[in-house]
């Protein structure tokens, strides 16, 4: 079966900054420094905002990258590398601050400062995650390379936040109040992106159902390959990665600097014609999700749409990484727009199959065979299967595959050659 990647359109038309990250990487491992390097990038654009659905909305992503042991996924970590900078600049300016109180705590009378990270370790409790949220005016982020660090600590009556998992996403005010101590602290617009990677058992502990809103705010990149052993002779790795994303960390802090000082916020906007095909594309989505037995998975669909407005503003962002500063609003290019299109496209595919992980239903189709599936009659030739596929940009060759496999499948029937009924499934 062909191994399906994001496309290399997207590649092409890549901001230089992310050109750069992704260079000698290829399949599996250039996919995941790509939606790994934008994940953590999320978090390191503050004062940026976009009003979405009347609403203002932040970059913050939620990723999750999900395959077997050893299969590459571990190329994640180096998109660490690219808020290092940042974490330990915050985190160095806060123990210098703390002390100076503790040289000087009995000449003002004033209370011990906090402790300040960008970083935030998976395995805390849901108390002190509160209170590193409220000391964060920027936003924090939690890199787990083991999603099961995450998932041990909401099982916790002490480390339960998956609330504040669901708000943040949205940047909905958090409260937490305890009587024992007459405690009360209030969070306005939290802000927090995510970068999880795991197996597929690390899933559902994590998660635990497709109906848990939490589901519906991640973005999944999943894959089962055949893993291959690869050449990791000195030869065959003439880029120092490392070295790499170090250097591109410099550019966000920089980048990050300048935007944290601005006394008004840039707005990101899209054109008109962008809103309506924003509008048009998930439109469409939501009707292929309801007439396809997907119901269920509508709240993914709802929450990617912003999840695409973010990925754009990312991108934007980046694309004008050294000019940002001086602007008061900035528009989506269509390049830019394309590309966050075409991500979506395909990470809502990557949905649909963790949704098997729950489901244990091996007969869902990509997004794209729903949508052709969906416009064709109850009885059908191939022809009419090739007509509608071209317009989705879909080739001949694989259209013939998709026939086999619906029959396969038995979404369809074979009646004859070249002509076909579709079964009515539940």
């Amino acid at each position: 079966m062909e191994k399906v990647l994001i496309s290399d359109n997207v590649y092409k038309n890549l901001p230089e900054l992310l050109k750069s990250l992704v260079v000698g990487f290829s399949e599996r491992e250039k996919d995941i420094v790509l939606v790994s390097s934008l994940a953590v990038m999320s978090n390191c654009m503050p004062n940026i905002y976009g009003v979405y659905d009347g609403k203002d909305n932040l970059p913050h992503l939620y990723l999750m990258v999900i395959a077997p042991p050893a299969s590459g996924k571990g190329t994640m970590g180096y998109s660490l590398e690219l808020i290092d900078k940042i974490h330990q600049k915050i985190l160095s300016d806060s123990k210098l601050q703390i002390a100076a109180w503790k040289k000087n705590k009995n000449s003002d009378g004033s209370s011990k400062p906090s402790i300040k990270v960008k970083l935030l370790p998976g395995n805390i409790s849901s108390s002190k995650f509160y209170k590193y949220l409220s000391d964060s005016e920027h936003g924090l982020t939690i890199f787990e390379t083991e999603a099961d660090t995450l998932s041990s600590m909401l099982k916790q009556d002490w480390g339960d936040f998956s609330d504040i998992l669901r708000k943040a996403f949205h940047n909905e005010k958090l409260s937490i109040s305890r009587a024992t101590d007459d405690y009360y602290l209030e969070i306005k617009h939290p802000k927090l992106s995510m970068v999880l990677s795991g197996t597929p058992g690390q899933v559902k502990p994590l998660i635990q159902s497709t109906e848990n809103g939490l589901f519906s705010r991640f973005l999944f990149y999943y894959f089962n390959d055949i893993v291959k052993w690869k050449d990791v002779s000195p030869s065959n790795h003439n880029l120092n990665h490392k070295a790499i994303f170090k250097s591109a960390g410099n550019d966000l802090y920089t980048l990050y600097s300048n935007l944290m000082t601005l006394k008004n916020k840039i707005e990101f906007k899209l054109s008109d014609d962008q809103w309506k095909k924003l509008n048009a594309d998930f439109g469409d989505a939501t009707d292929v999700f309801e007439t396809n037995g997907l119901g269920v998975l509508k709240s993914s669909v709802f929450r990617i749409a912003p999840i695409q407005f973010r990925i754009a503003m990312i991108l934007t962002v980046i694309r004008n990484i050294k000019s940002i500063s001086k602007h008061k609003e900035i528009t989506c290019s269509d390049v830019d727009f394309r590309s966050s299109q075409l991500l979506i496209q395909y990470l809502l595919n990557h949905t649909i199959k963790v949704s098997e992980l729950f489901e244990k239903e091996k007969n869902k189709l990509s997004v794209i065979e729903y949508s052709i599936l969906s416009k064709l009659p109850k009885n059908f030739k191939r022809v009419d299967a090739i007509k509608i596929s071209q317009k989705a940009l879909v080739k001949d060759r694989t259209m013939d595959n998709y026939l086999k496999t619906w029959c396969i499948k038995k979404v369809v029937r074979k009646l004859s050659p070249g002509y076909y009924e579709k079964i009515k499934t539940k």
